[in-house]
């Protein structure tokens, strides 16, 4: 698992942002044929935004927190109780 991470430090925020950039220069190029104005990078940015505001959070996510609240109150007593 170690070179899957590895990977994705080195290359996983370089190619997000290729794709995205690719995206957005396809889809500028559909809208101009249709004769609407190119989206710039900052309305492409709020947009993505948006979207990541609006996404719940994955369930392992809130799993994990609940483990550590749950560790974190188990330290909490065996500290009061030493």
């Amino acid at each position: 698992m170690a070179i899957r991470e590895e990977v994705y430090e080195r290359w996983g925020p370089m190619l997000l942002e290729a794709i995205v950039r690719l995206l957005v220069n396809e889809i500028n190029i559909l809208r101009q044929k249709v004769g609407l104005p190119p989206r710039t990078m900052a309305q492409v940015l709020a947009a993505v935004l948006n979207e990541y505001n609006s996404l719940e959070e994955f369930d392992f996510v809130k799993e994990f927190d609940e483990v550590m609240r749950g560790i974190s109150h188990v330290n909490k007593l065996s500290n009061f109780i030493r």
